[in-house]
């Protein structure tokens, strides 16, 4: 059914002079009385922007001849694939109380303890002798995690490195992963009013931050961390763990870049078909073996680099079609660095307030030096 009303969907557009982005065909684009008119959807839930409401109201007319009558909210509140979205004042605030609150329900023990992050510094840490949890407590587990992971993918990034590990024992867990899965609410019980805001600066250059931490995890594989900014929080996140183990930080680095590349060039190239006039798309990285391995490729190279695969060296590609720039980054102002390690204390709420928009990325003195 979602496939058909997808091709009639489209069809019915196409018909009215709506144009697909060739990166994303369930987002289409039309100029109407000299501005942009784009219609999104996932699914039947459809979301249709433009600056003139007079437009708004033809294409609704349009739609509703063809599928009846539609259920419609107006204005700068509109819930969208769950998300609860405001906008205001040139930003977008991405909000999902309700379900961190079924998730905070559904835990069958009281969520009472006060704690300053989502994870403990040994959330990667596996117990080879745990208790397994009984069936009913791991599918428990394994419910609410899946919750988790919805709202993480889109309203709160801010949980995304425990959500990661969680996710990885769903079918295994133990009495340490429920204790983890346990401190995780309460530090959402704690913060479920944080919202994500985003908001595009005039600048025209979008960042990206990749990162990784190595061998950290309990079969010595590195944890991999990215995120995108356009000014104010970050639209797209990543938390996962690498599936080569290597045998440096500086090969576990250029693996999280590598893996980032995909989402860096389809960004770019969907923002562009979108109209938006992308003038640079920079990737900030902390490590300088990494960034001349990325430059120069196999001219920088040495022992223990020389078994890398080739498919790790297609930035290099990138970088030399002048699709992709790549800055050096302090350690300290590396925001990835959040998605490959539970970090505490004061860089934890620094990293957490830039990747959920509570402050500006730009405003910060490293952005400022290059935009």
């Amino acid at each position: 059914a979602a496939r058909l009303f997808f091709d009639d969907l489209t069809e019915h557009l196409t018909a009215a002079g709506f144009i697909a982005n060739p990166y994303d065909p369930c987002v289409m684009n039309k100029t109407i009385d000299g501005s942009q008119c784009t219609i999104a959807w996932h699914v039947d839930d459809i979301k249709i922007s433009h600056k003139k409401q007079s437009v708004l109201e033809d294409v609704l007319s349009y739609l509703q001849e063809r599928y009846g009558e539609l259920s419609i909210t107006r204005g700068t509140k509109h819930t969208f694939v769950g998300m609860d979205l405001e906008f205001k004042n040139g930003r977008v605030e991405i909000a999902m109380q309700s379900y961190l609150q079924e998730a905070i329900e559904a835990f069958p023990e009281e969520i009472a303890a006060k704690v300053a992050s989502p994870a403990s510094d040994h959330l990667y840490t596996v117990n080879k002798n745990g208790k397994r949890l009984p069936e009913d407590r791991r599918e428990c587990f394994h419910h609410i995690v899946a919750k988790l992971l919805f709202v993480a993918t889109r309203a709160r990034p801010d949980l995304q490195p425990t959500i990661s590990f969680l996710t990885s024992r769903c079918t295994v867990a133990d009495e340490d992963d429920w204790k983890k899965l346990k401190r995780l609410l309460c530090y959402i019980k704690d913060t479920i009013d944080l919202k994500l805001t985003l908001r595009a600066n005039a600048s025209n250059i979008v960042m990206w931050w990749a990162d990784a931490a190595f061998a950290v995890r309990d079969d010595f594989k590195s944890q991999s961390g990215r995120g995108m900014s356009l000014g104010t929080g970050m639209i797209q996140c990543k938390s996962h763990k690498q599936s080569t183990t290597e045998n440096s930080s500086t090969t576990a680095e250029l693996v999280s870049s590598s893996d980032a590349l995909i989402m860096i060039i389809w960004t770019s190239n969907f923002l562009k078909a979108q109209g938006y006039p992308v003038e640079d798309t920079i990737l900030f990285q902390d490590n300088m073996s990494a960034i001349k391995l990325e430059k120069n490729g196999r001219q920088s190279s040495g022992k223990r680099t020389r078994h890398l695969n080739i498919k790790h060296f297609f930035i290099k590609d990138r970088v030399d079609a002048g699709e992709l720039n790549i800055k050096h980054c302090g350690t300290e102002d590396m925001v990835a660095d959040y998605f490959t390690k539970p970090l505490q204390g004061e860089k934890f709420r620094r990293f957490r307030d830039l990747i959920l928009g509570i402050k500006d990325i730009d405003s910060t003195d490293q952005i400022r030096s290059v935009l």
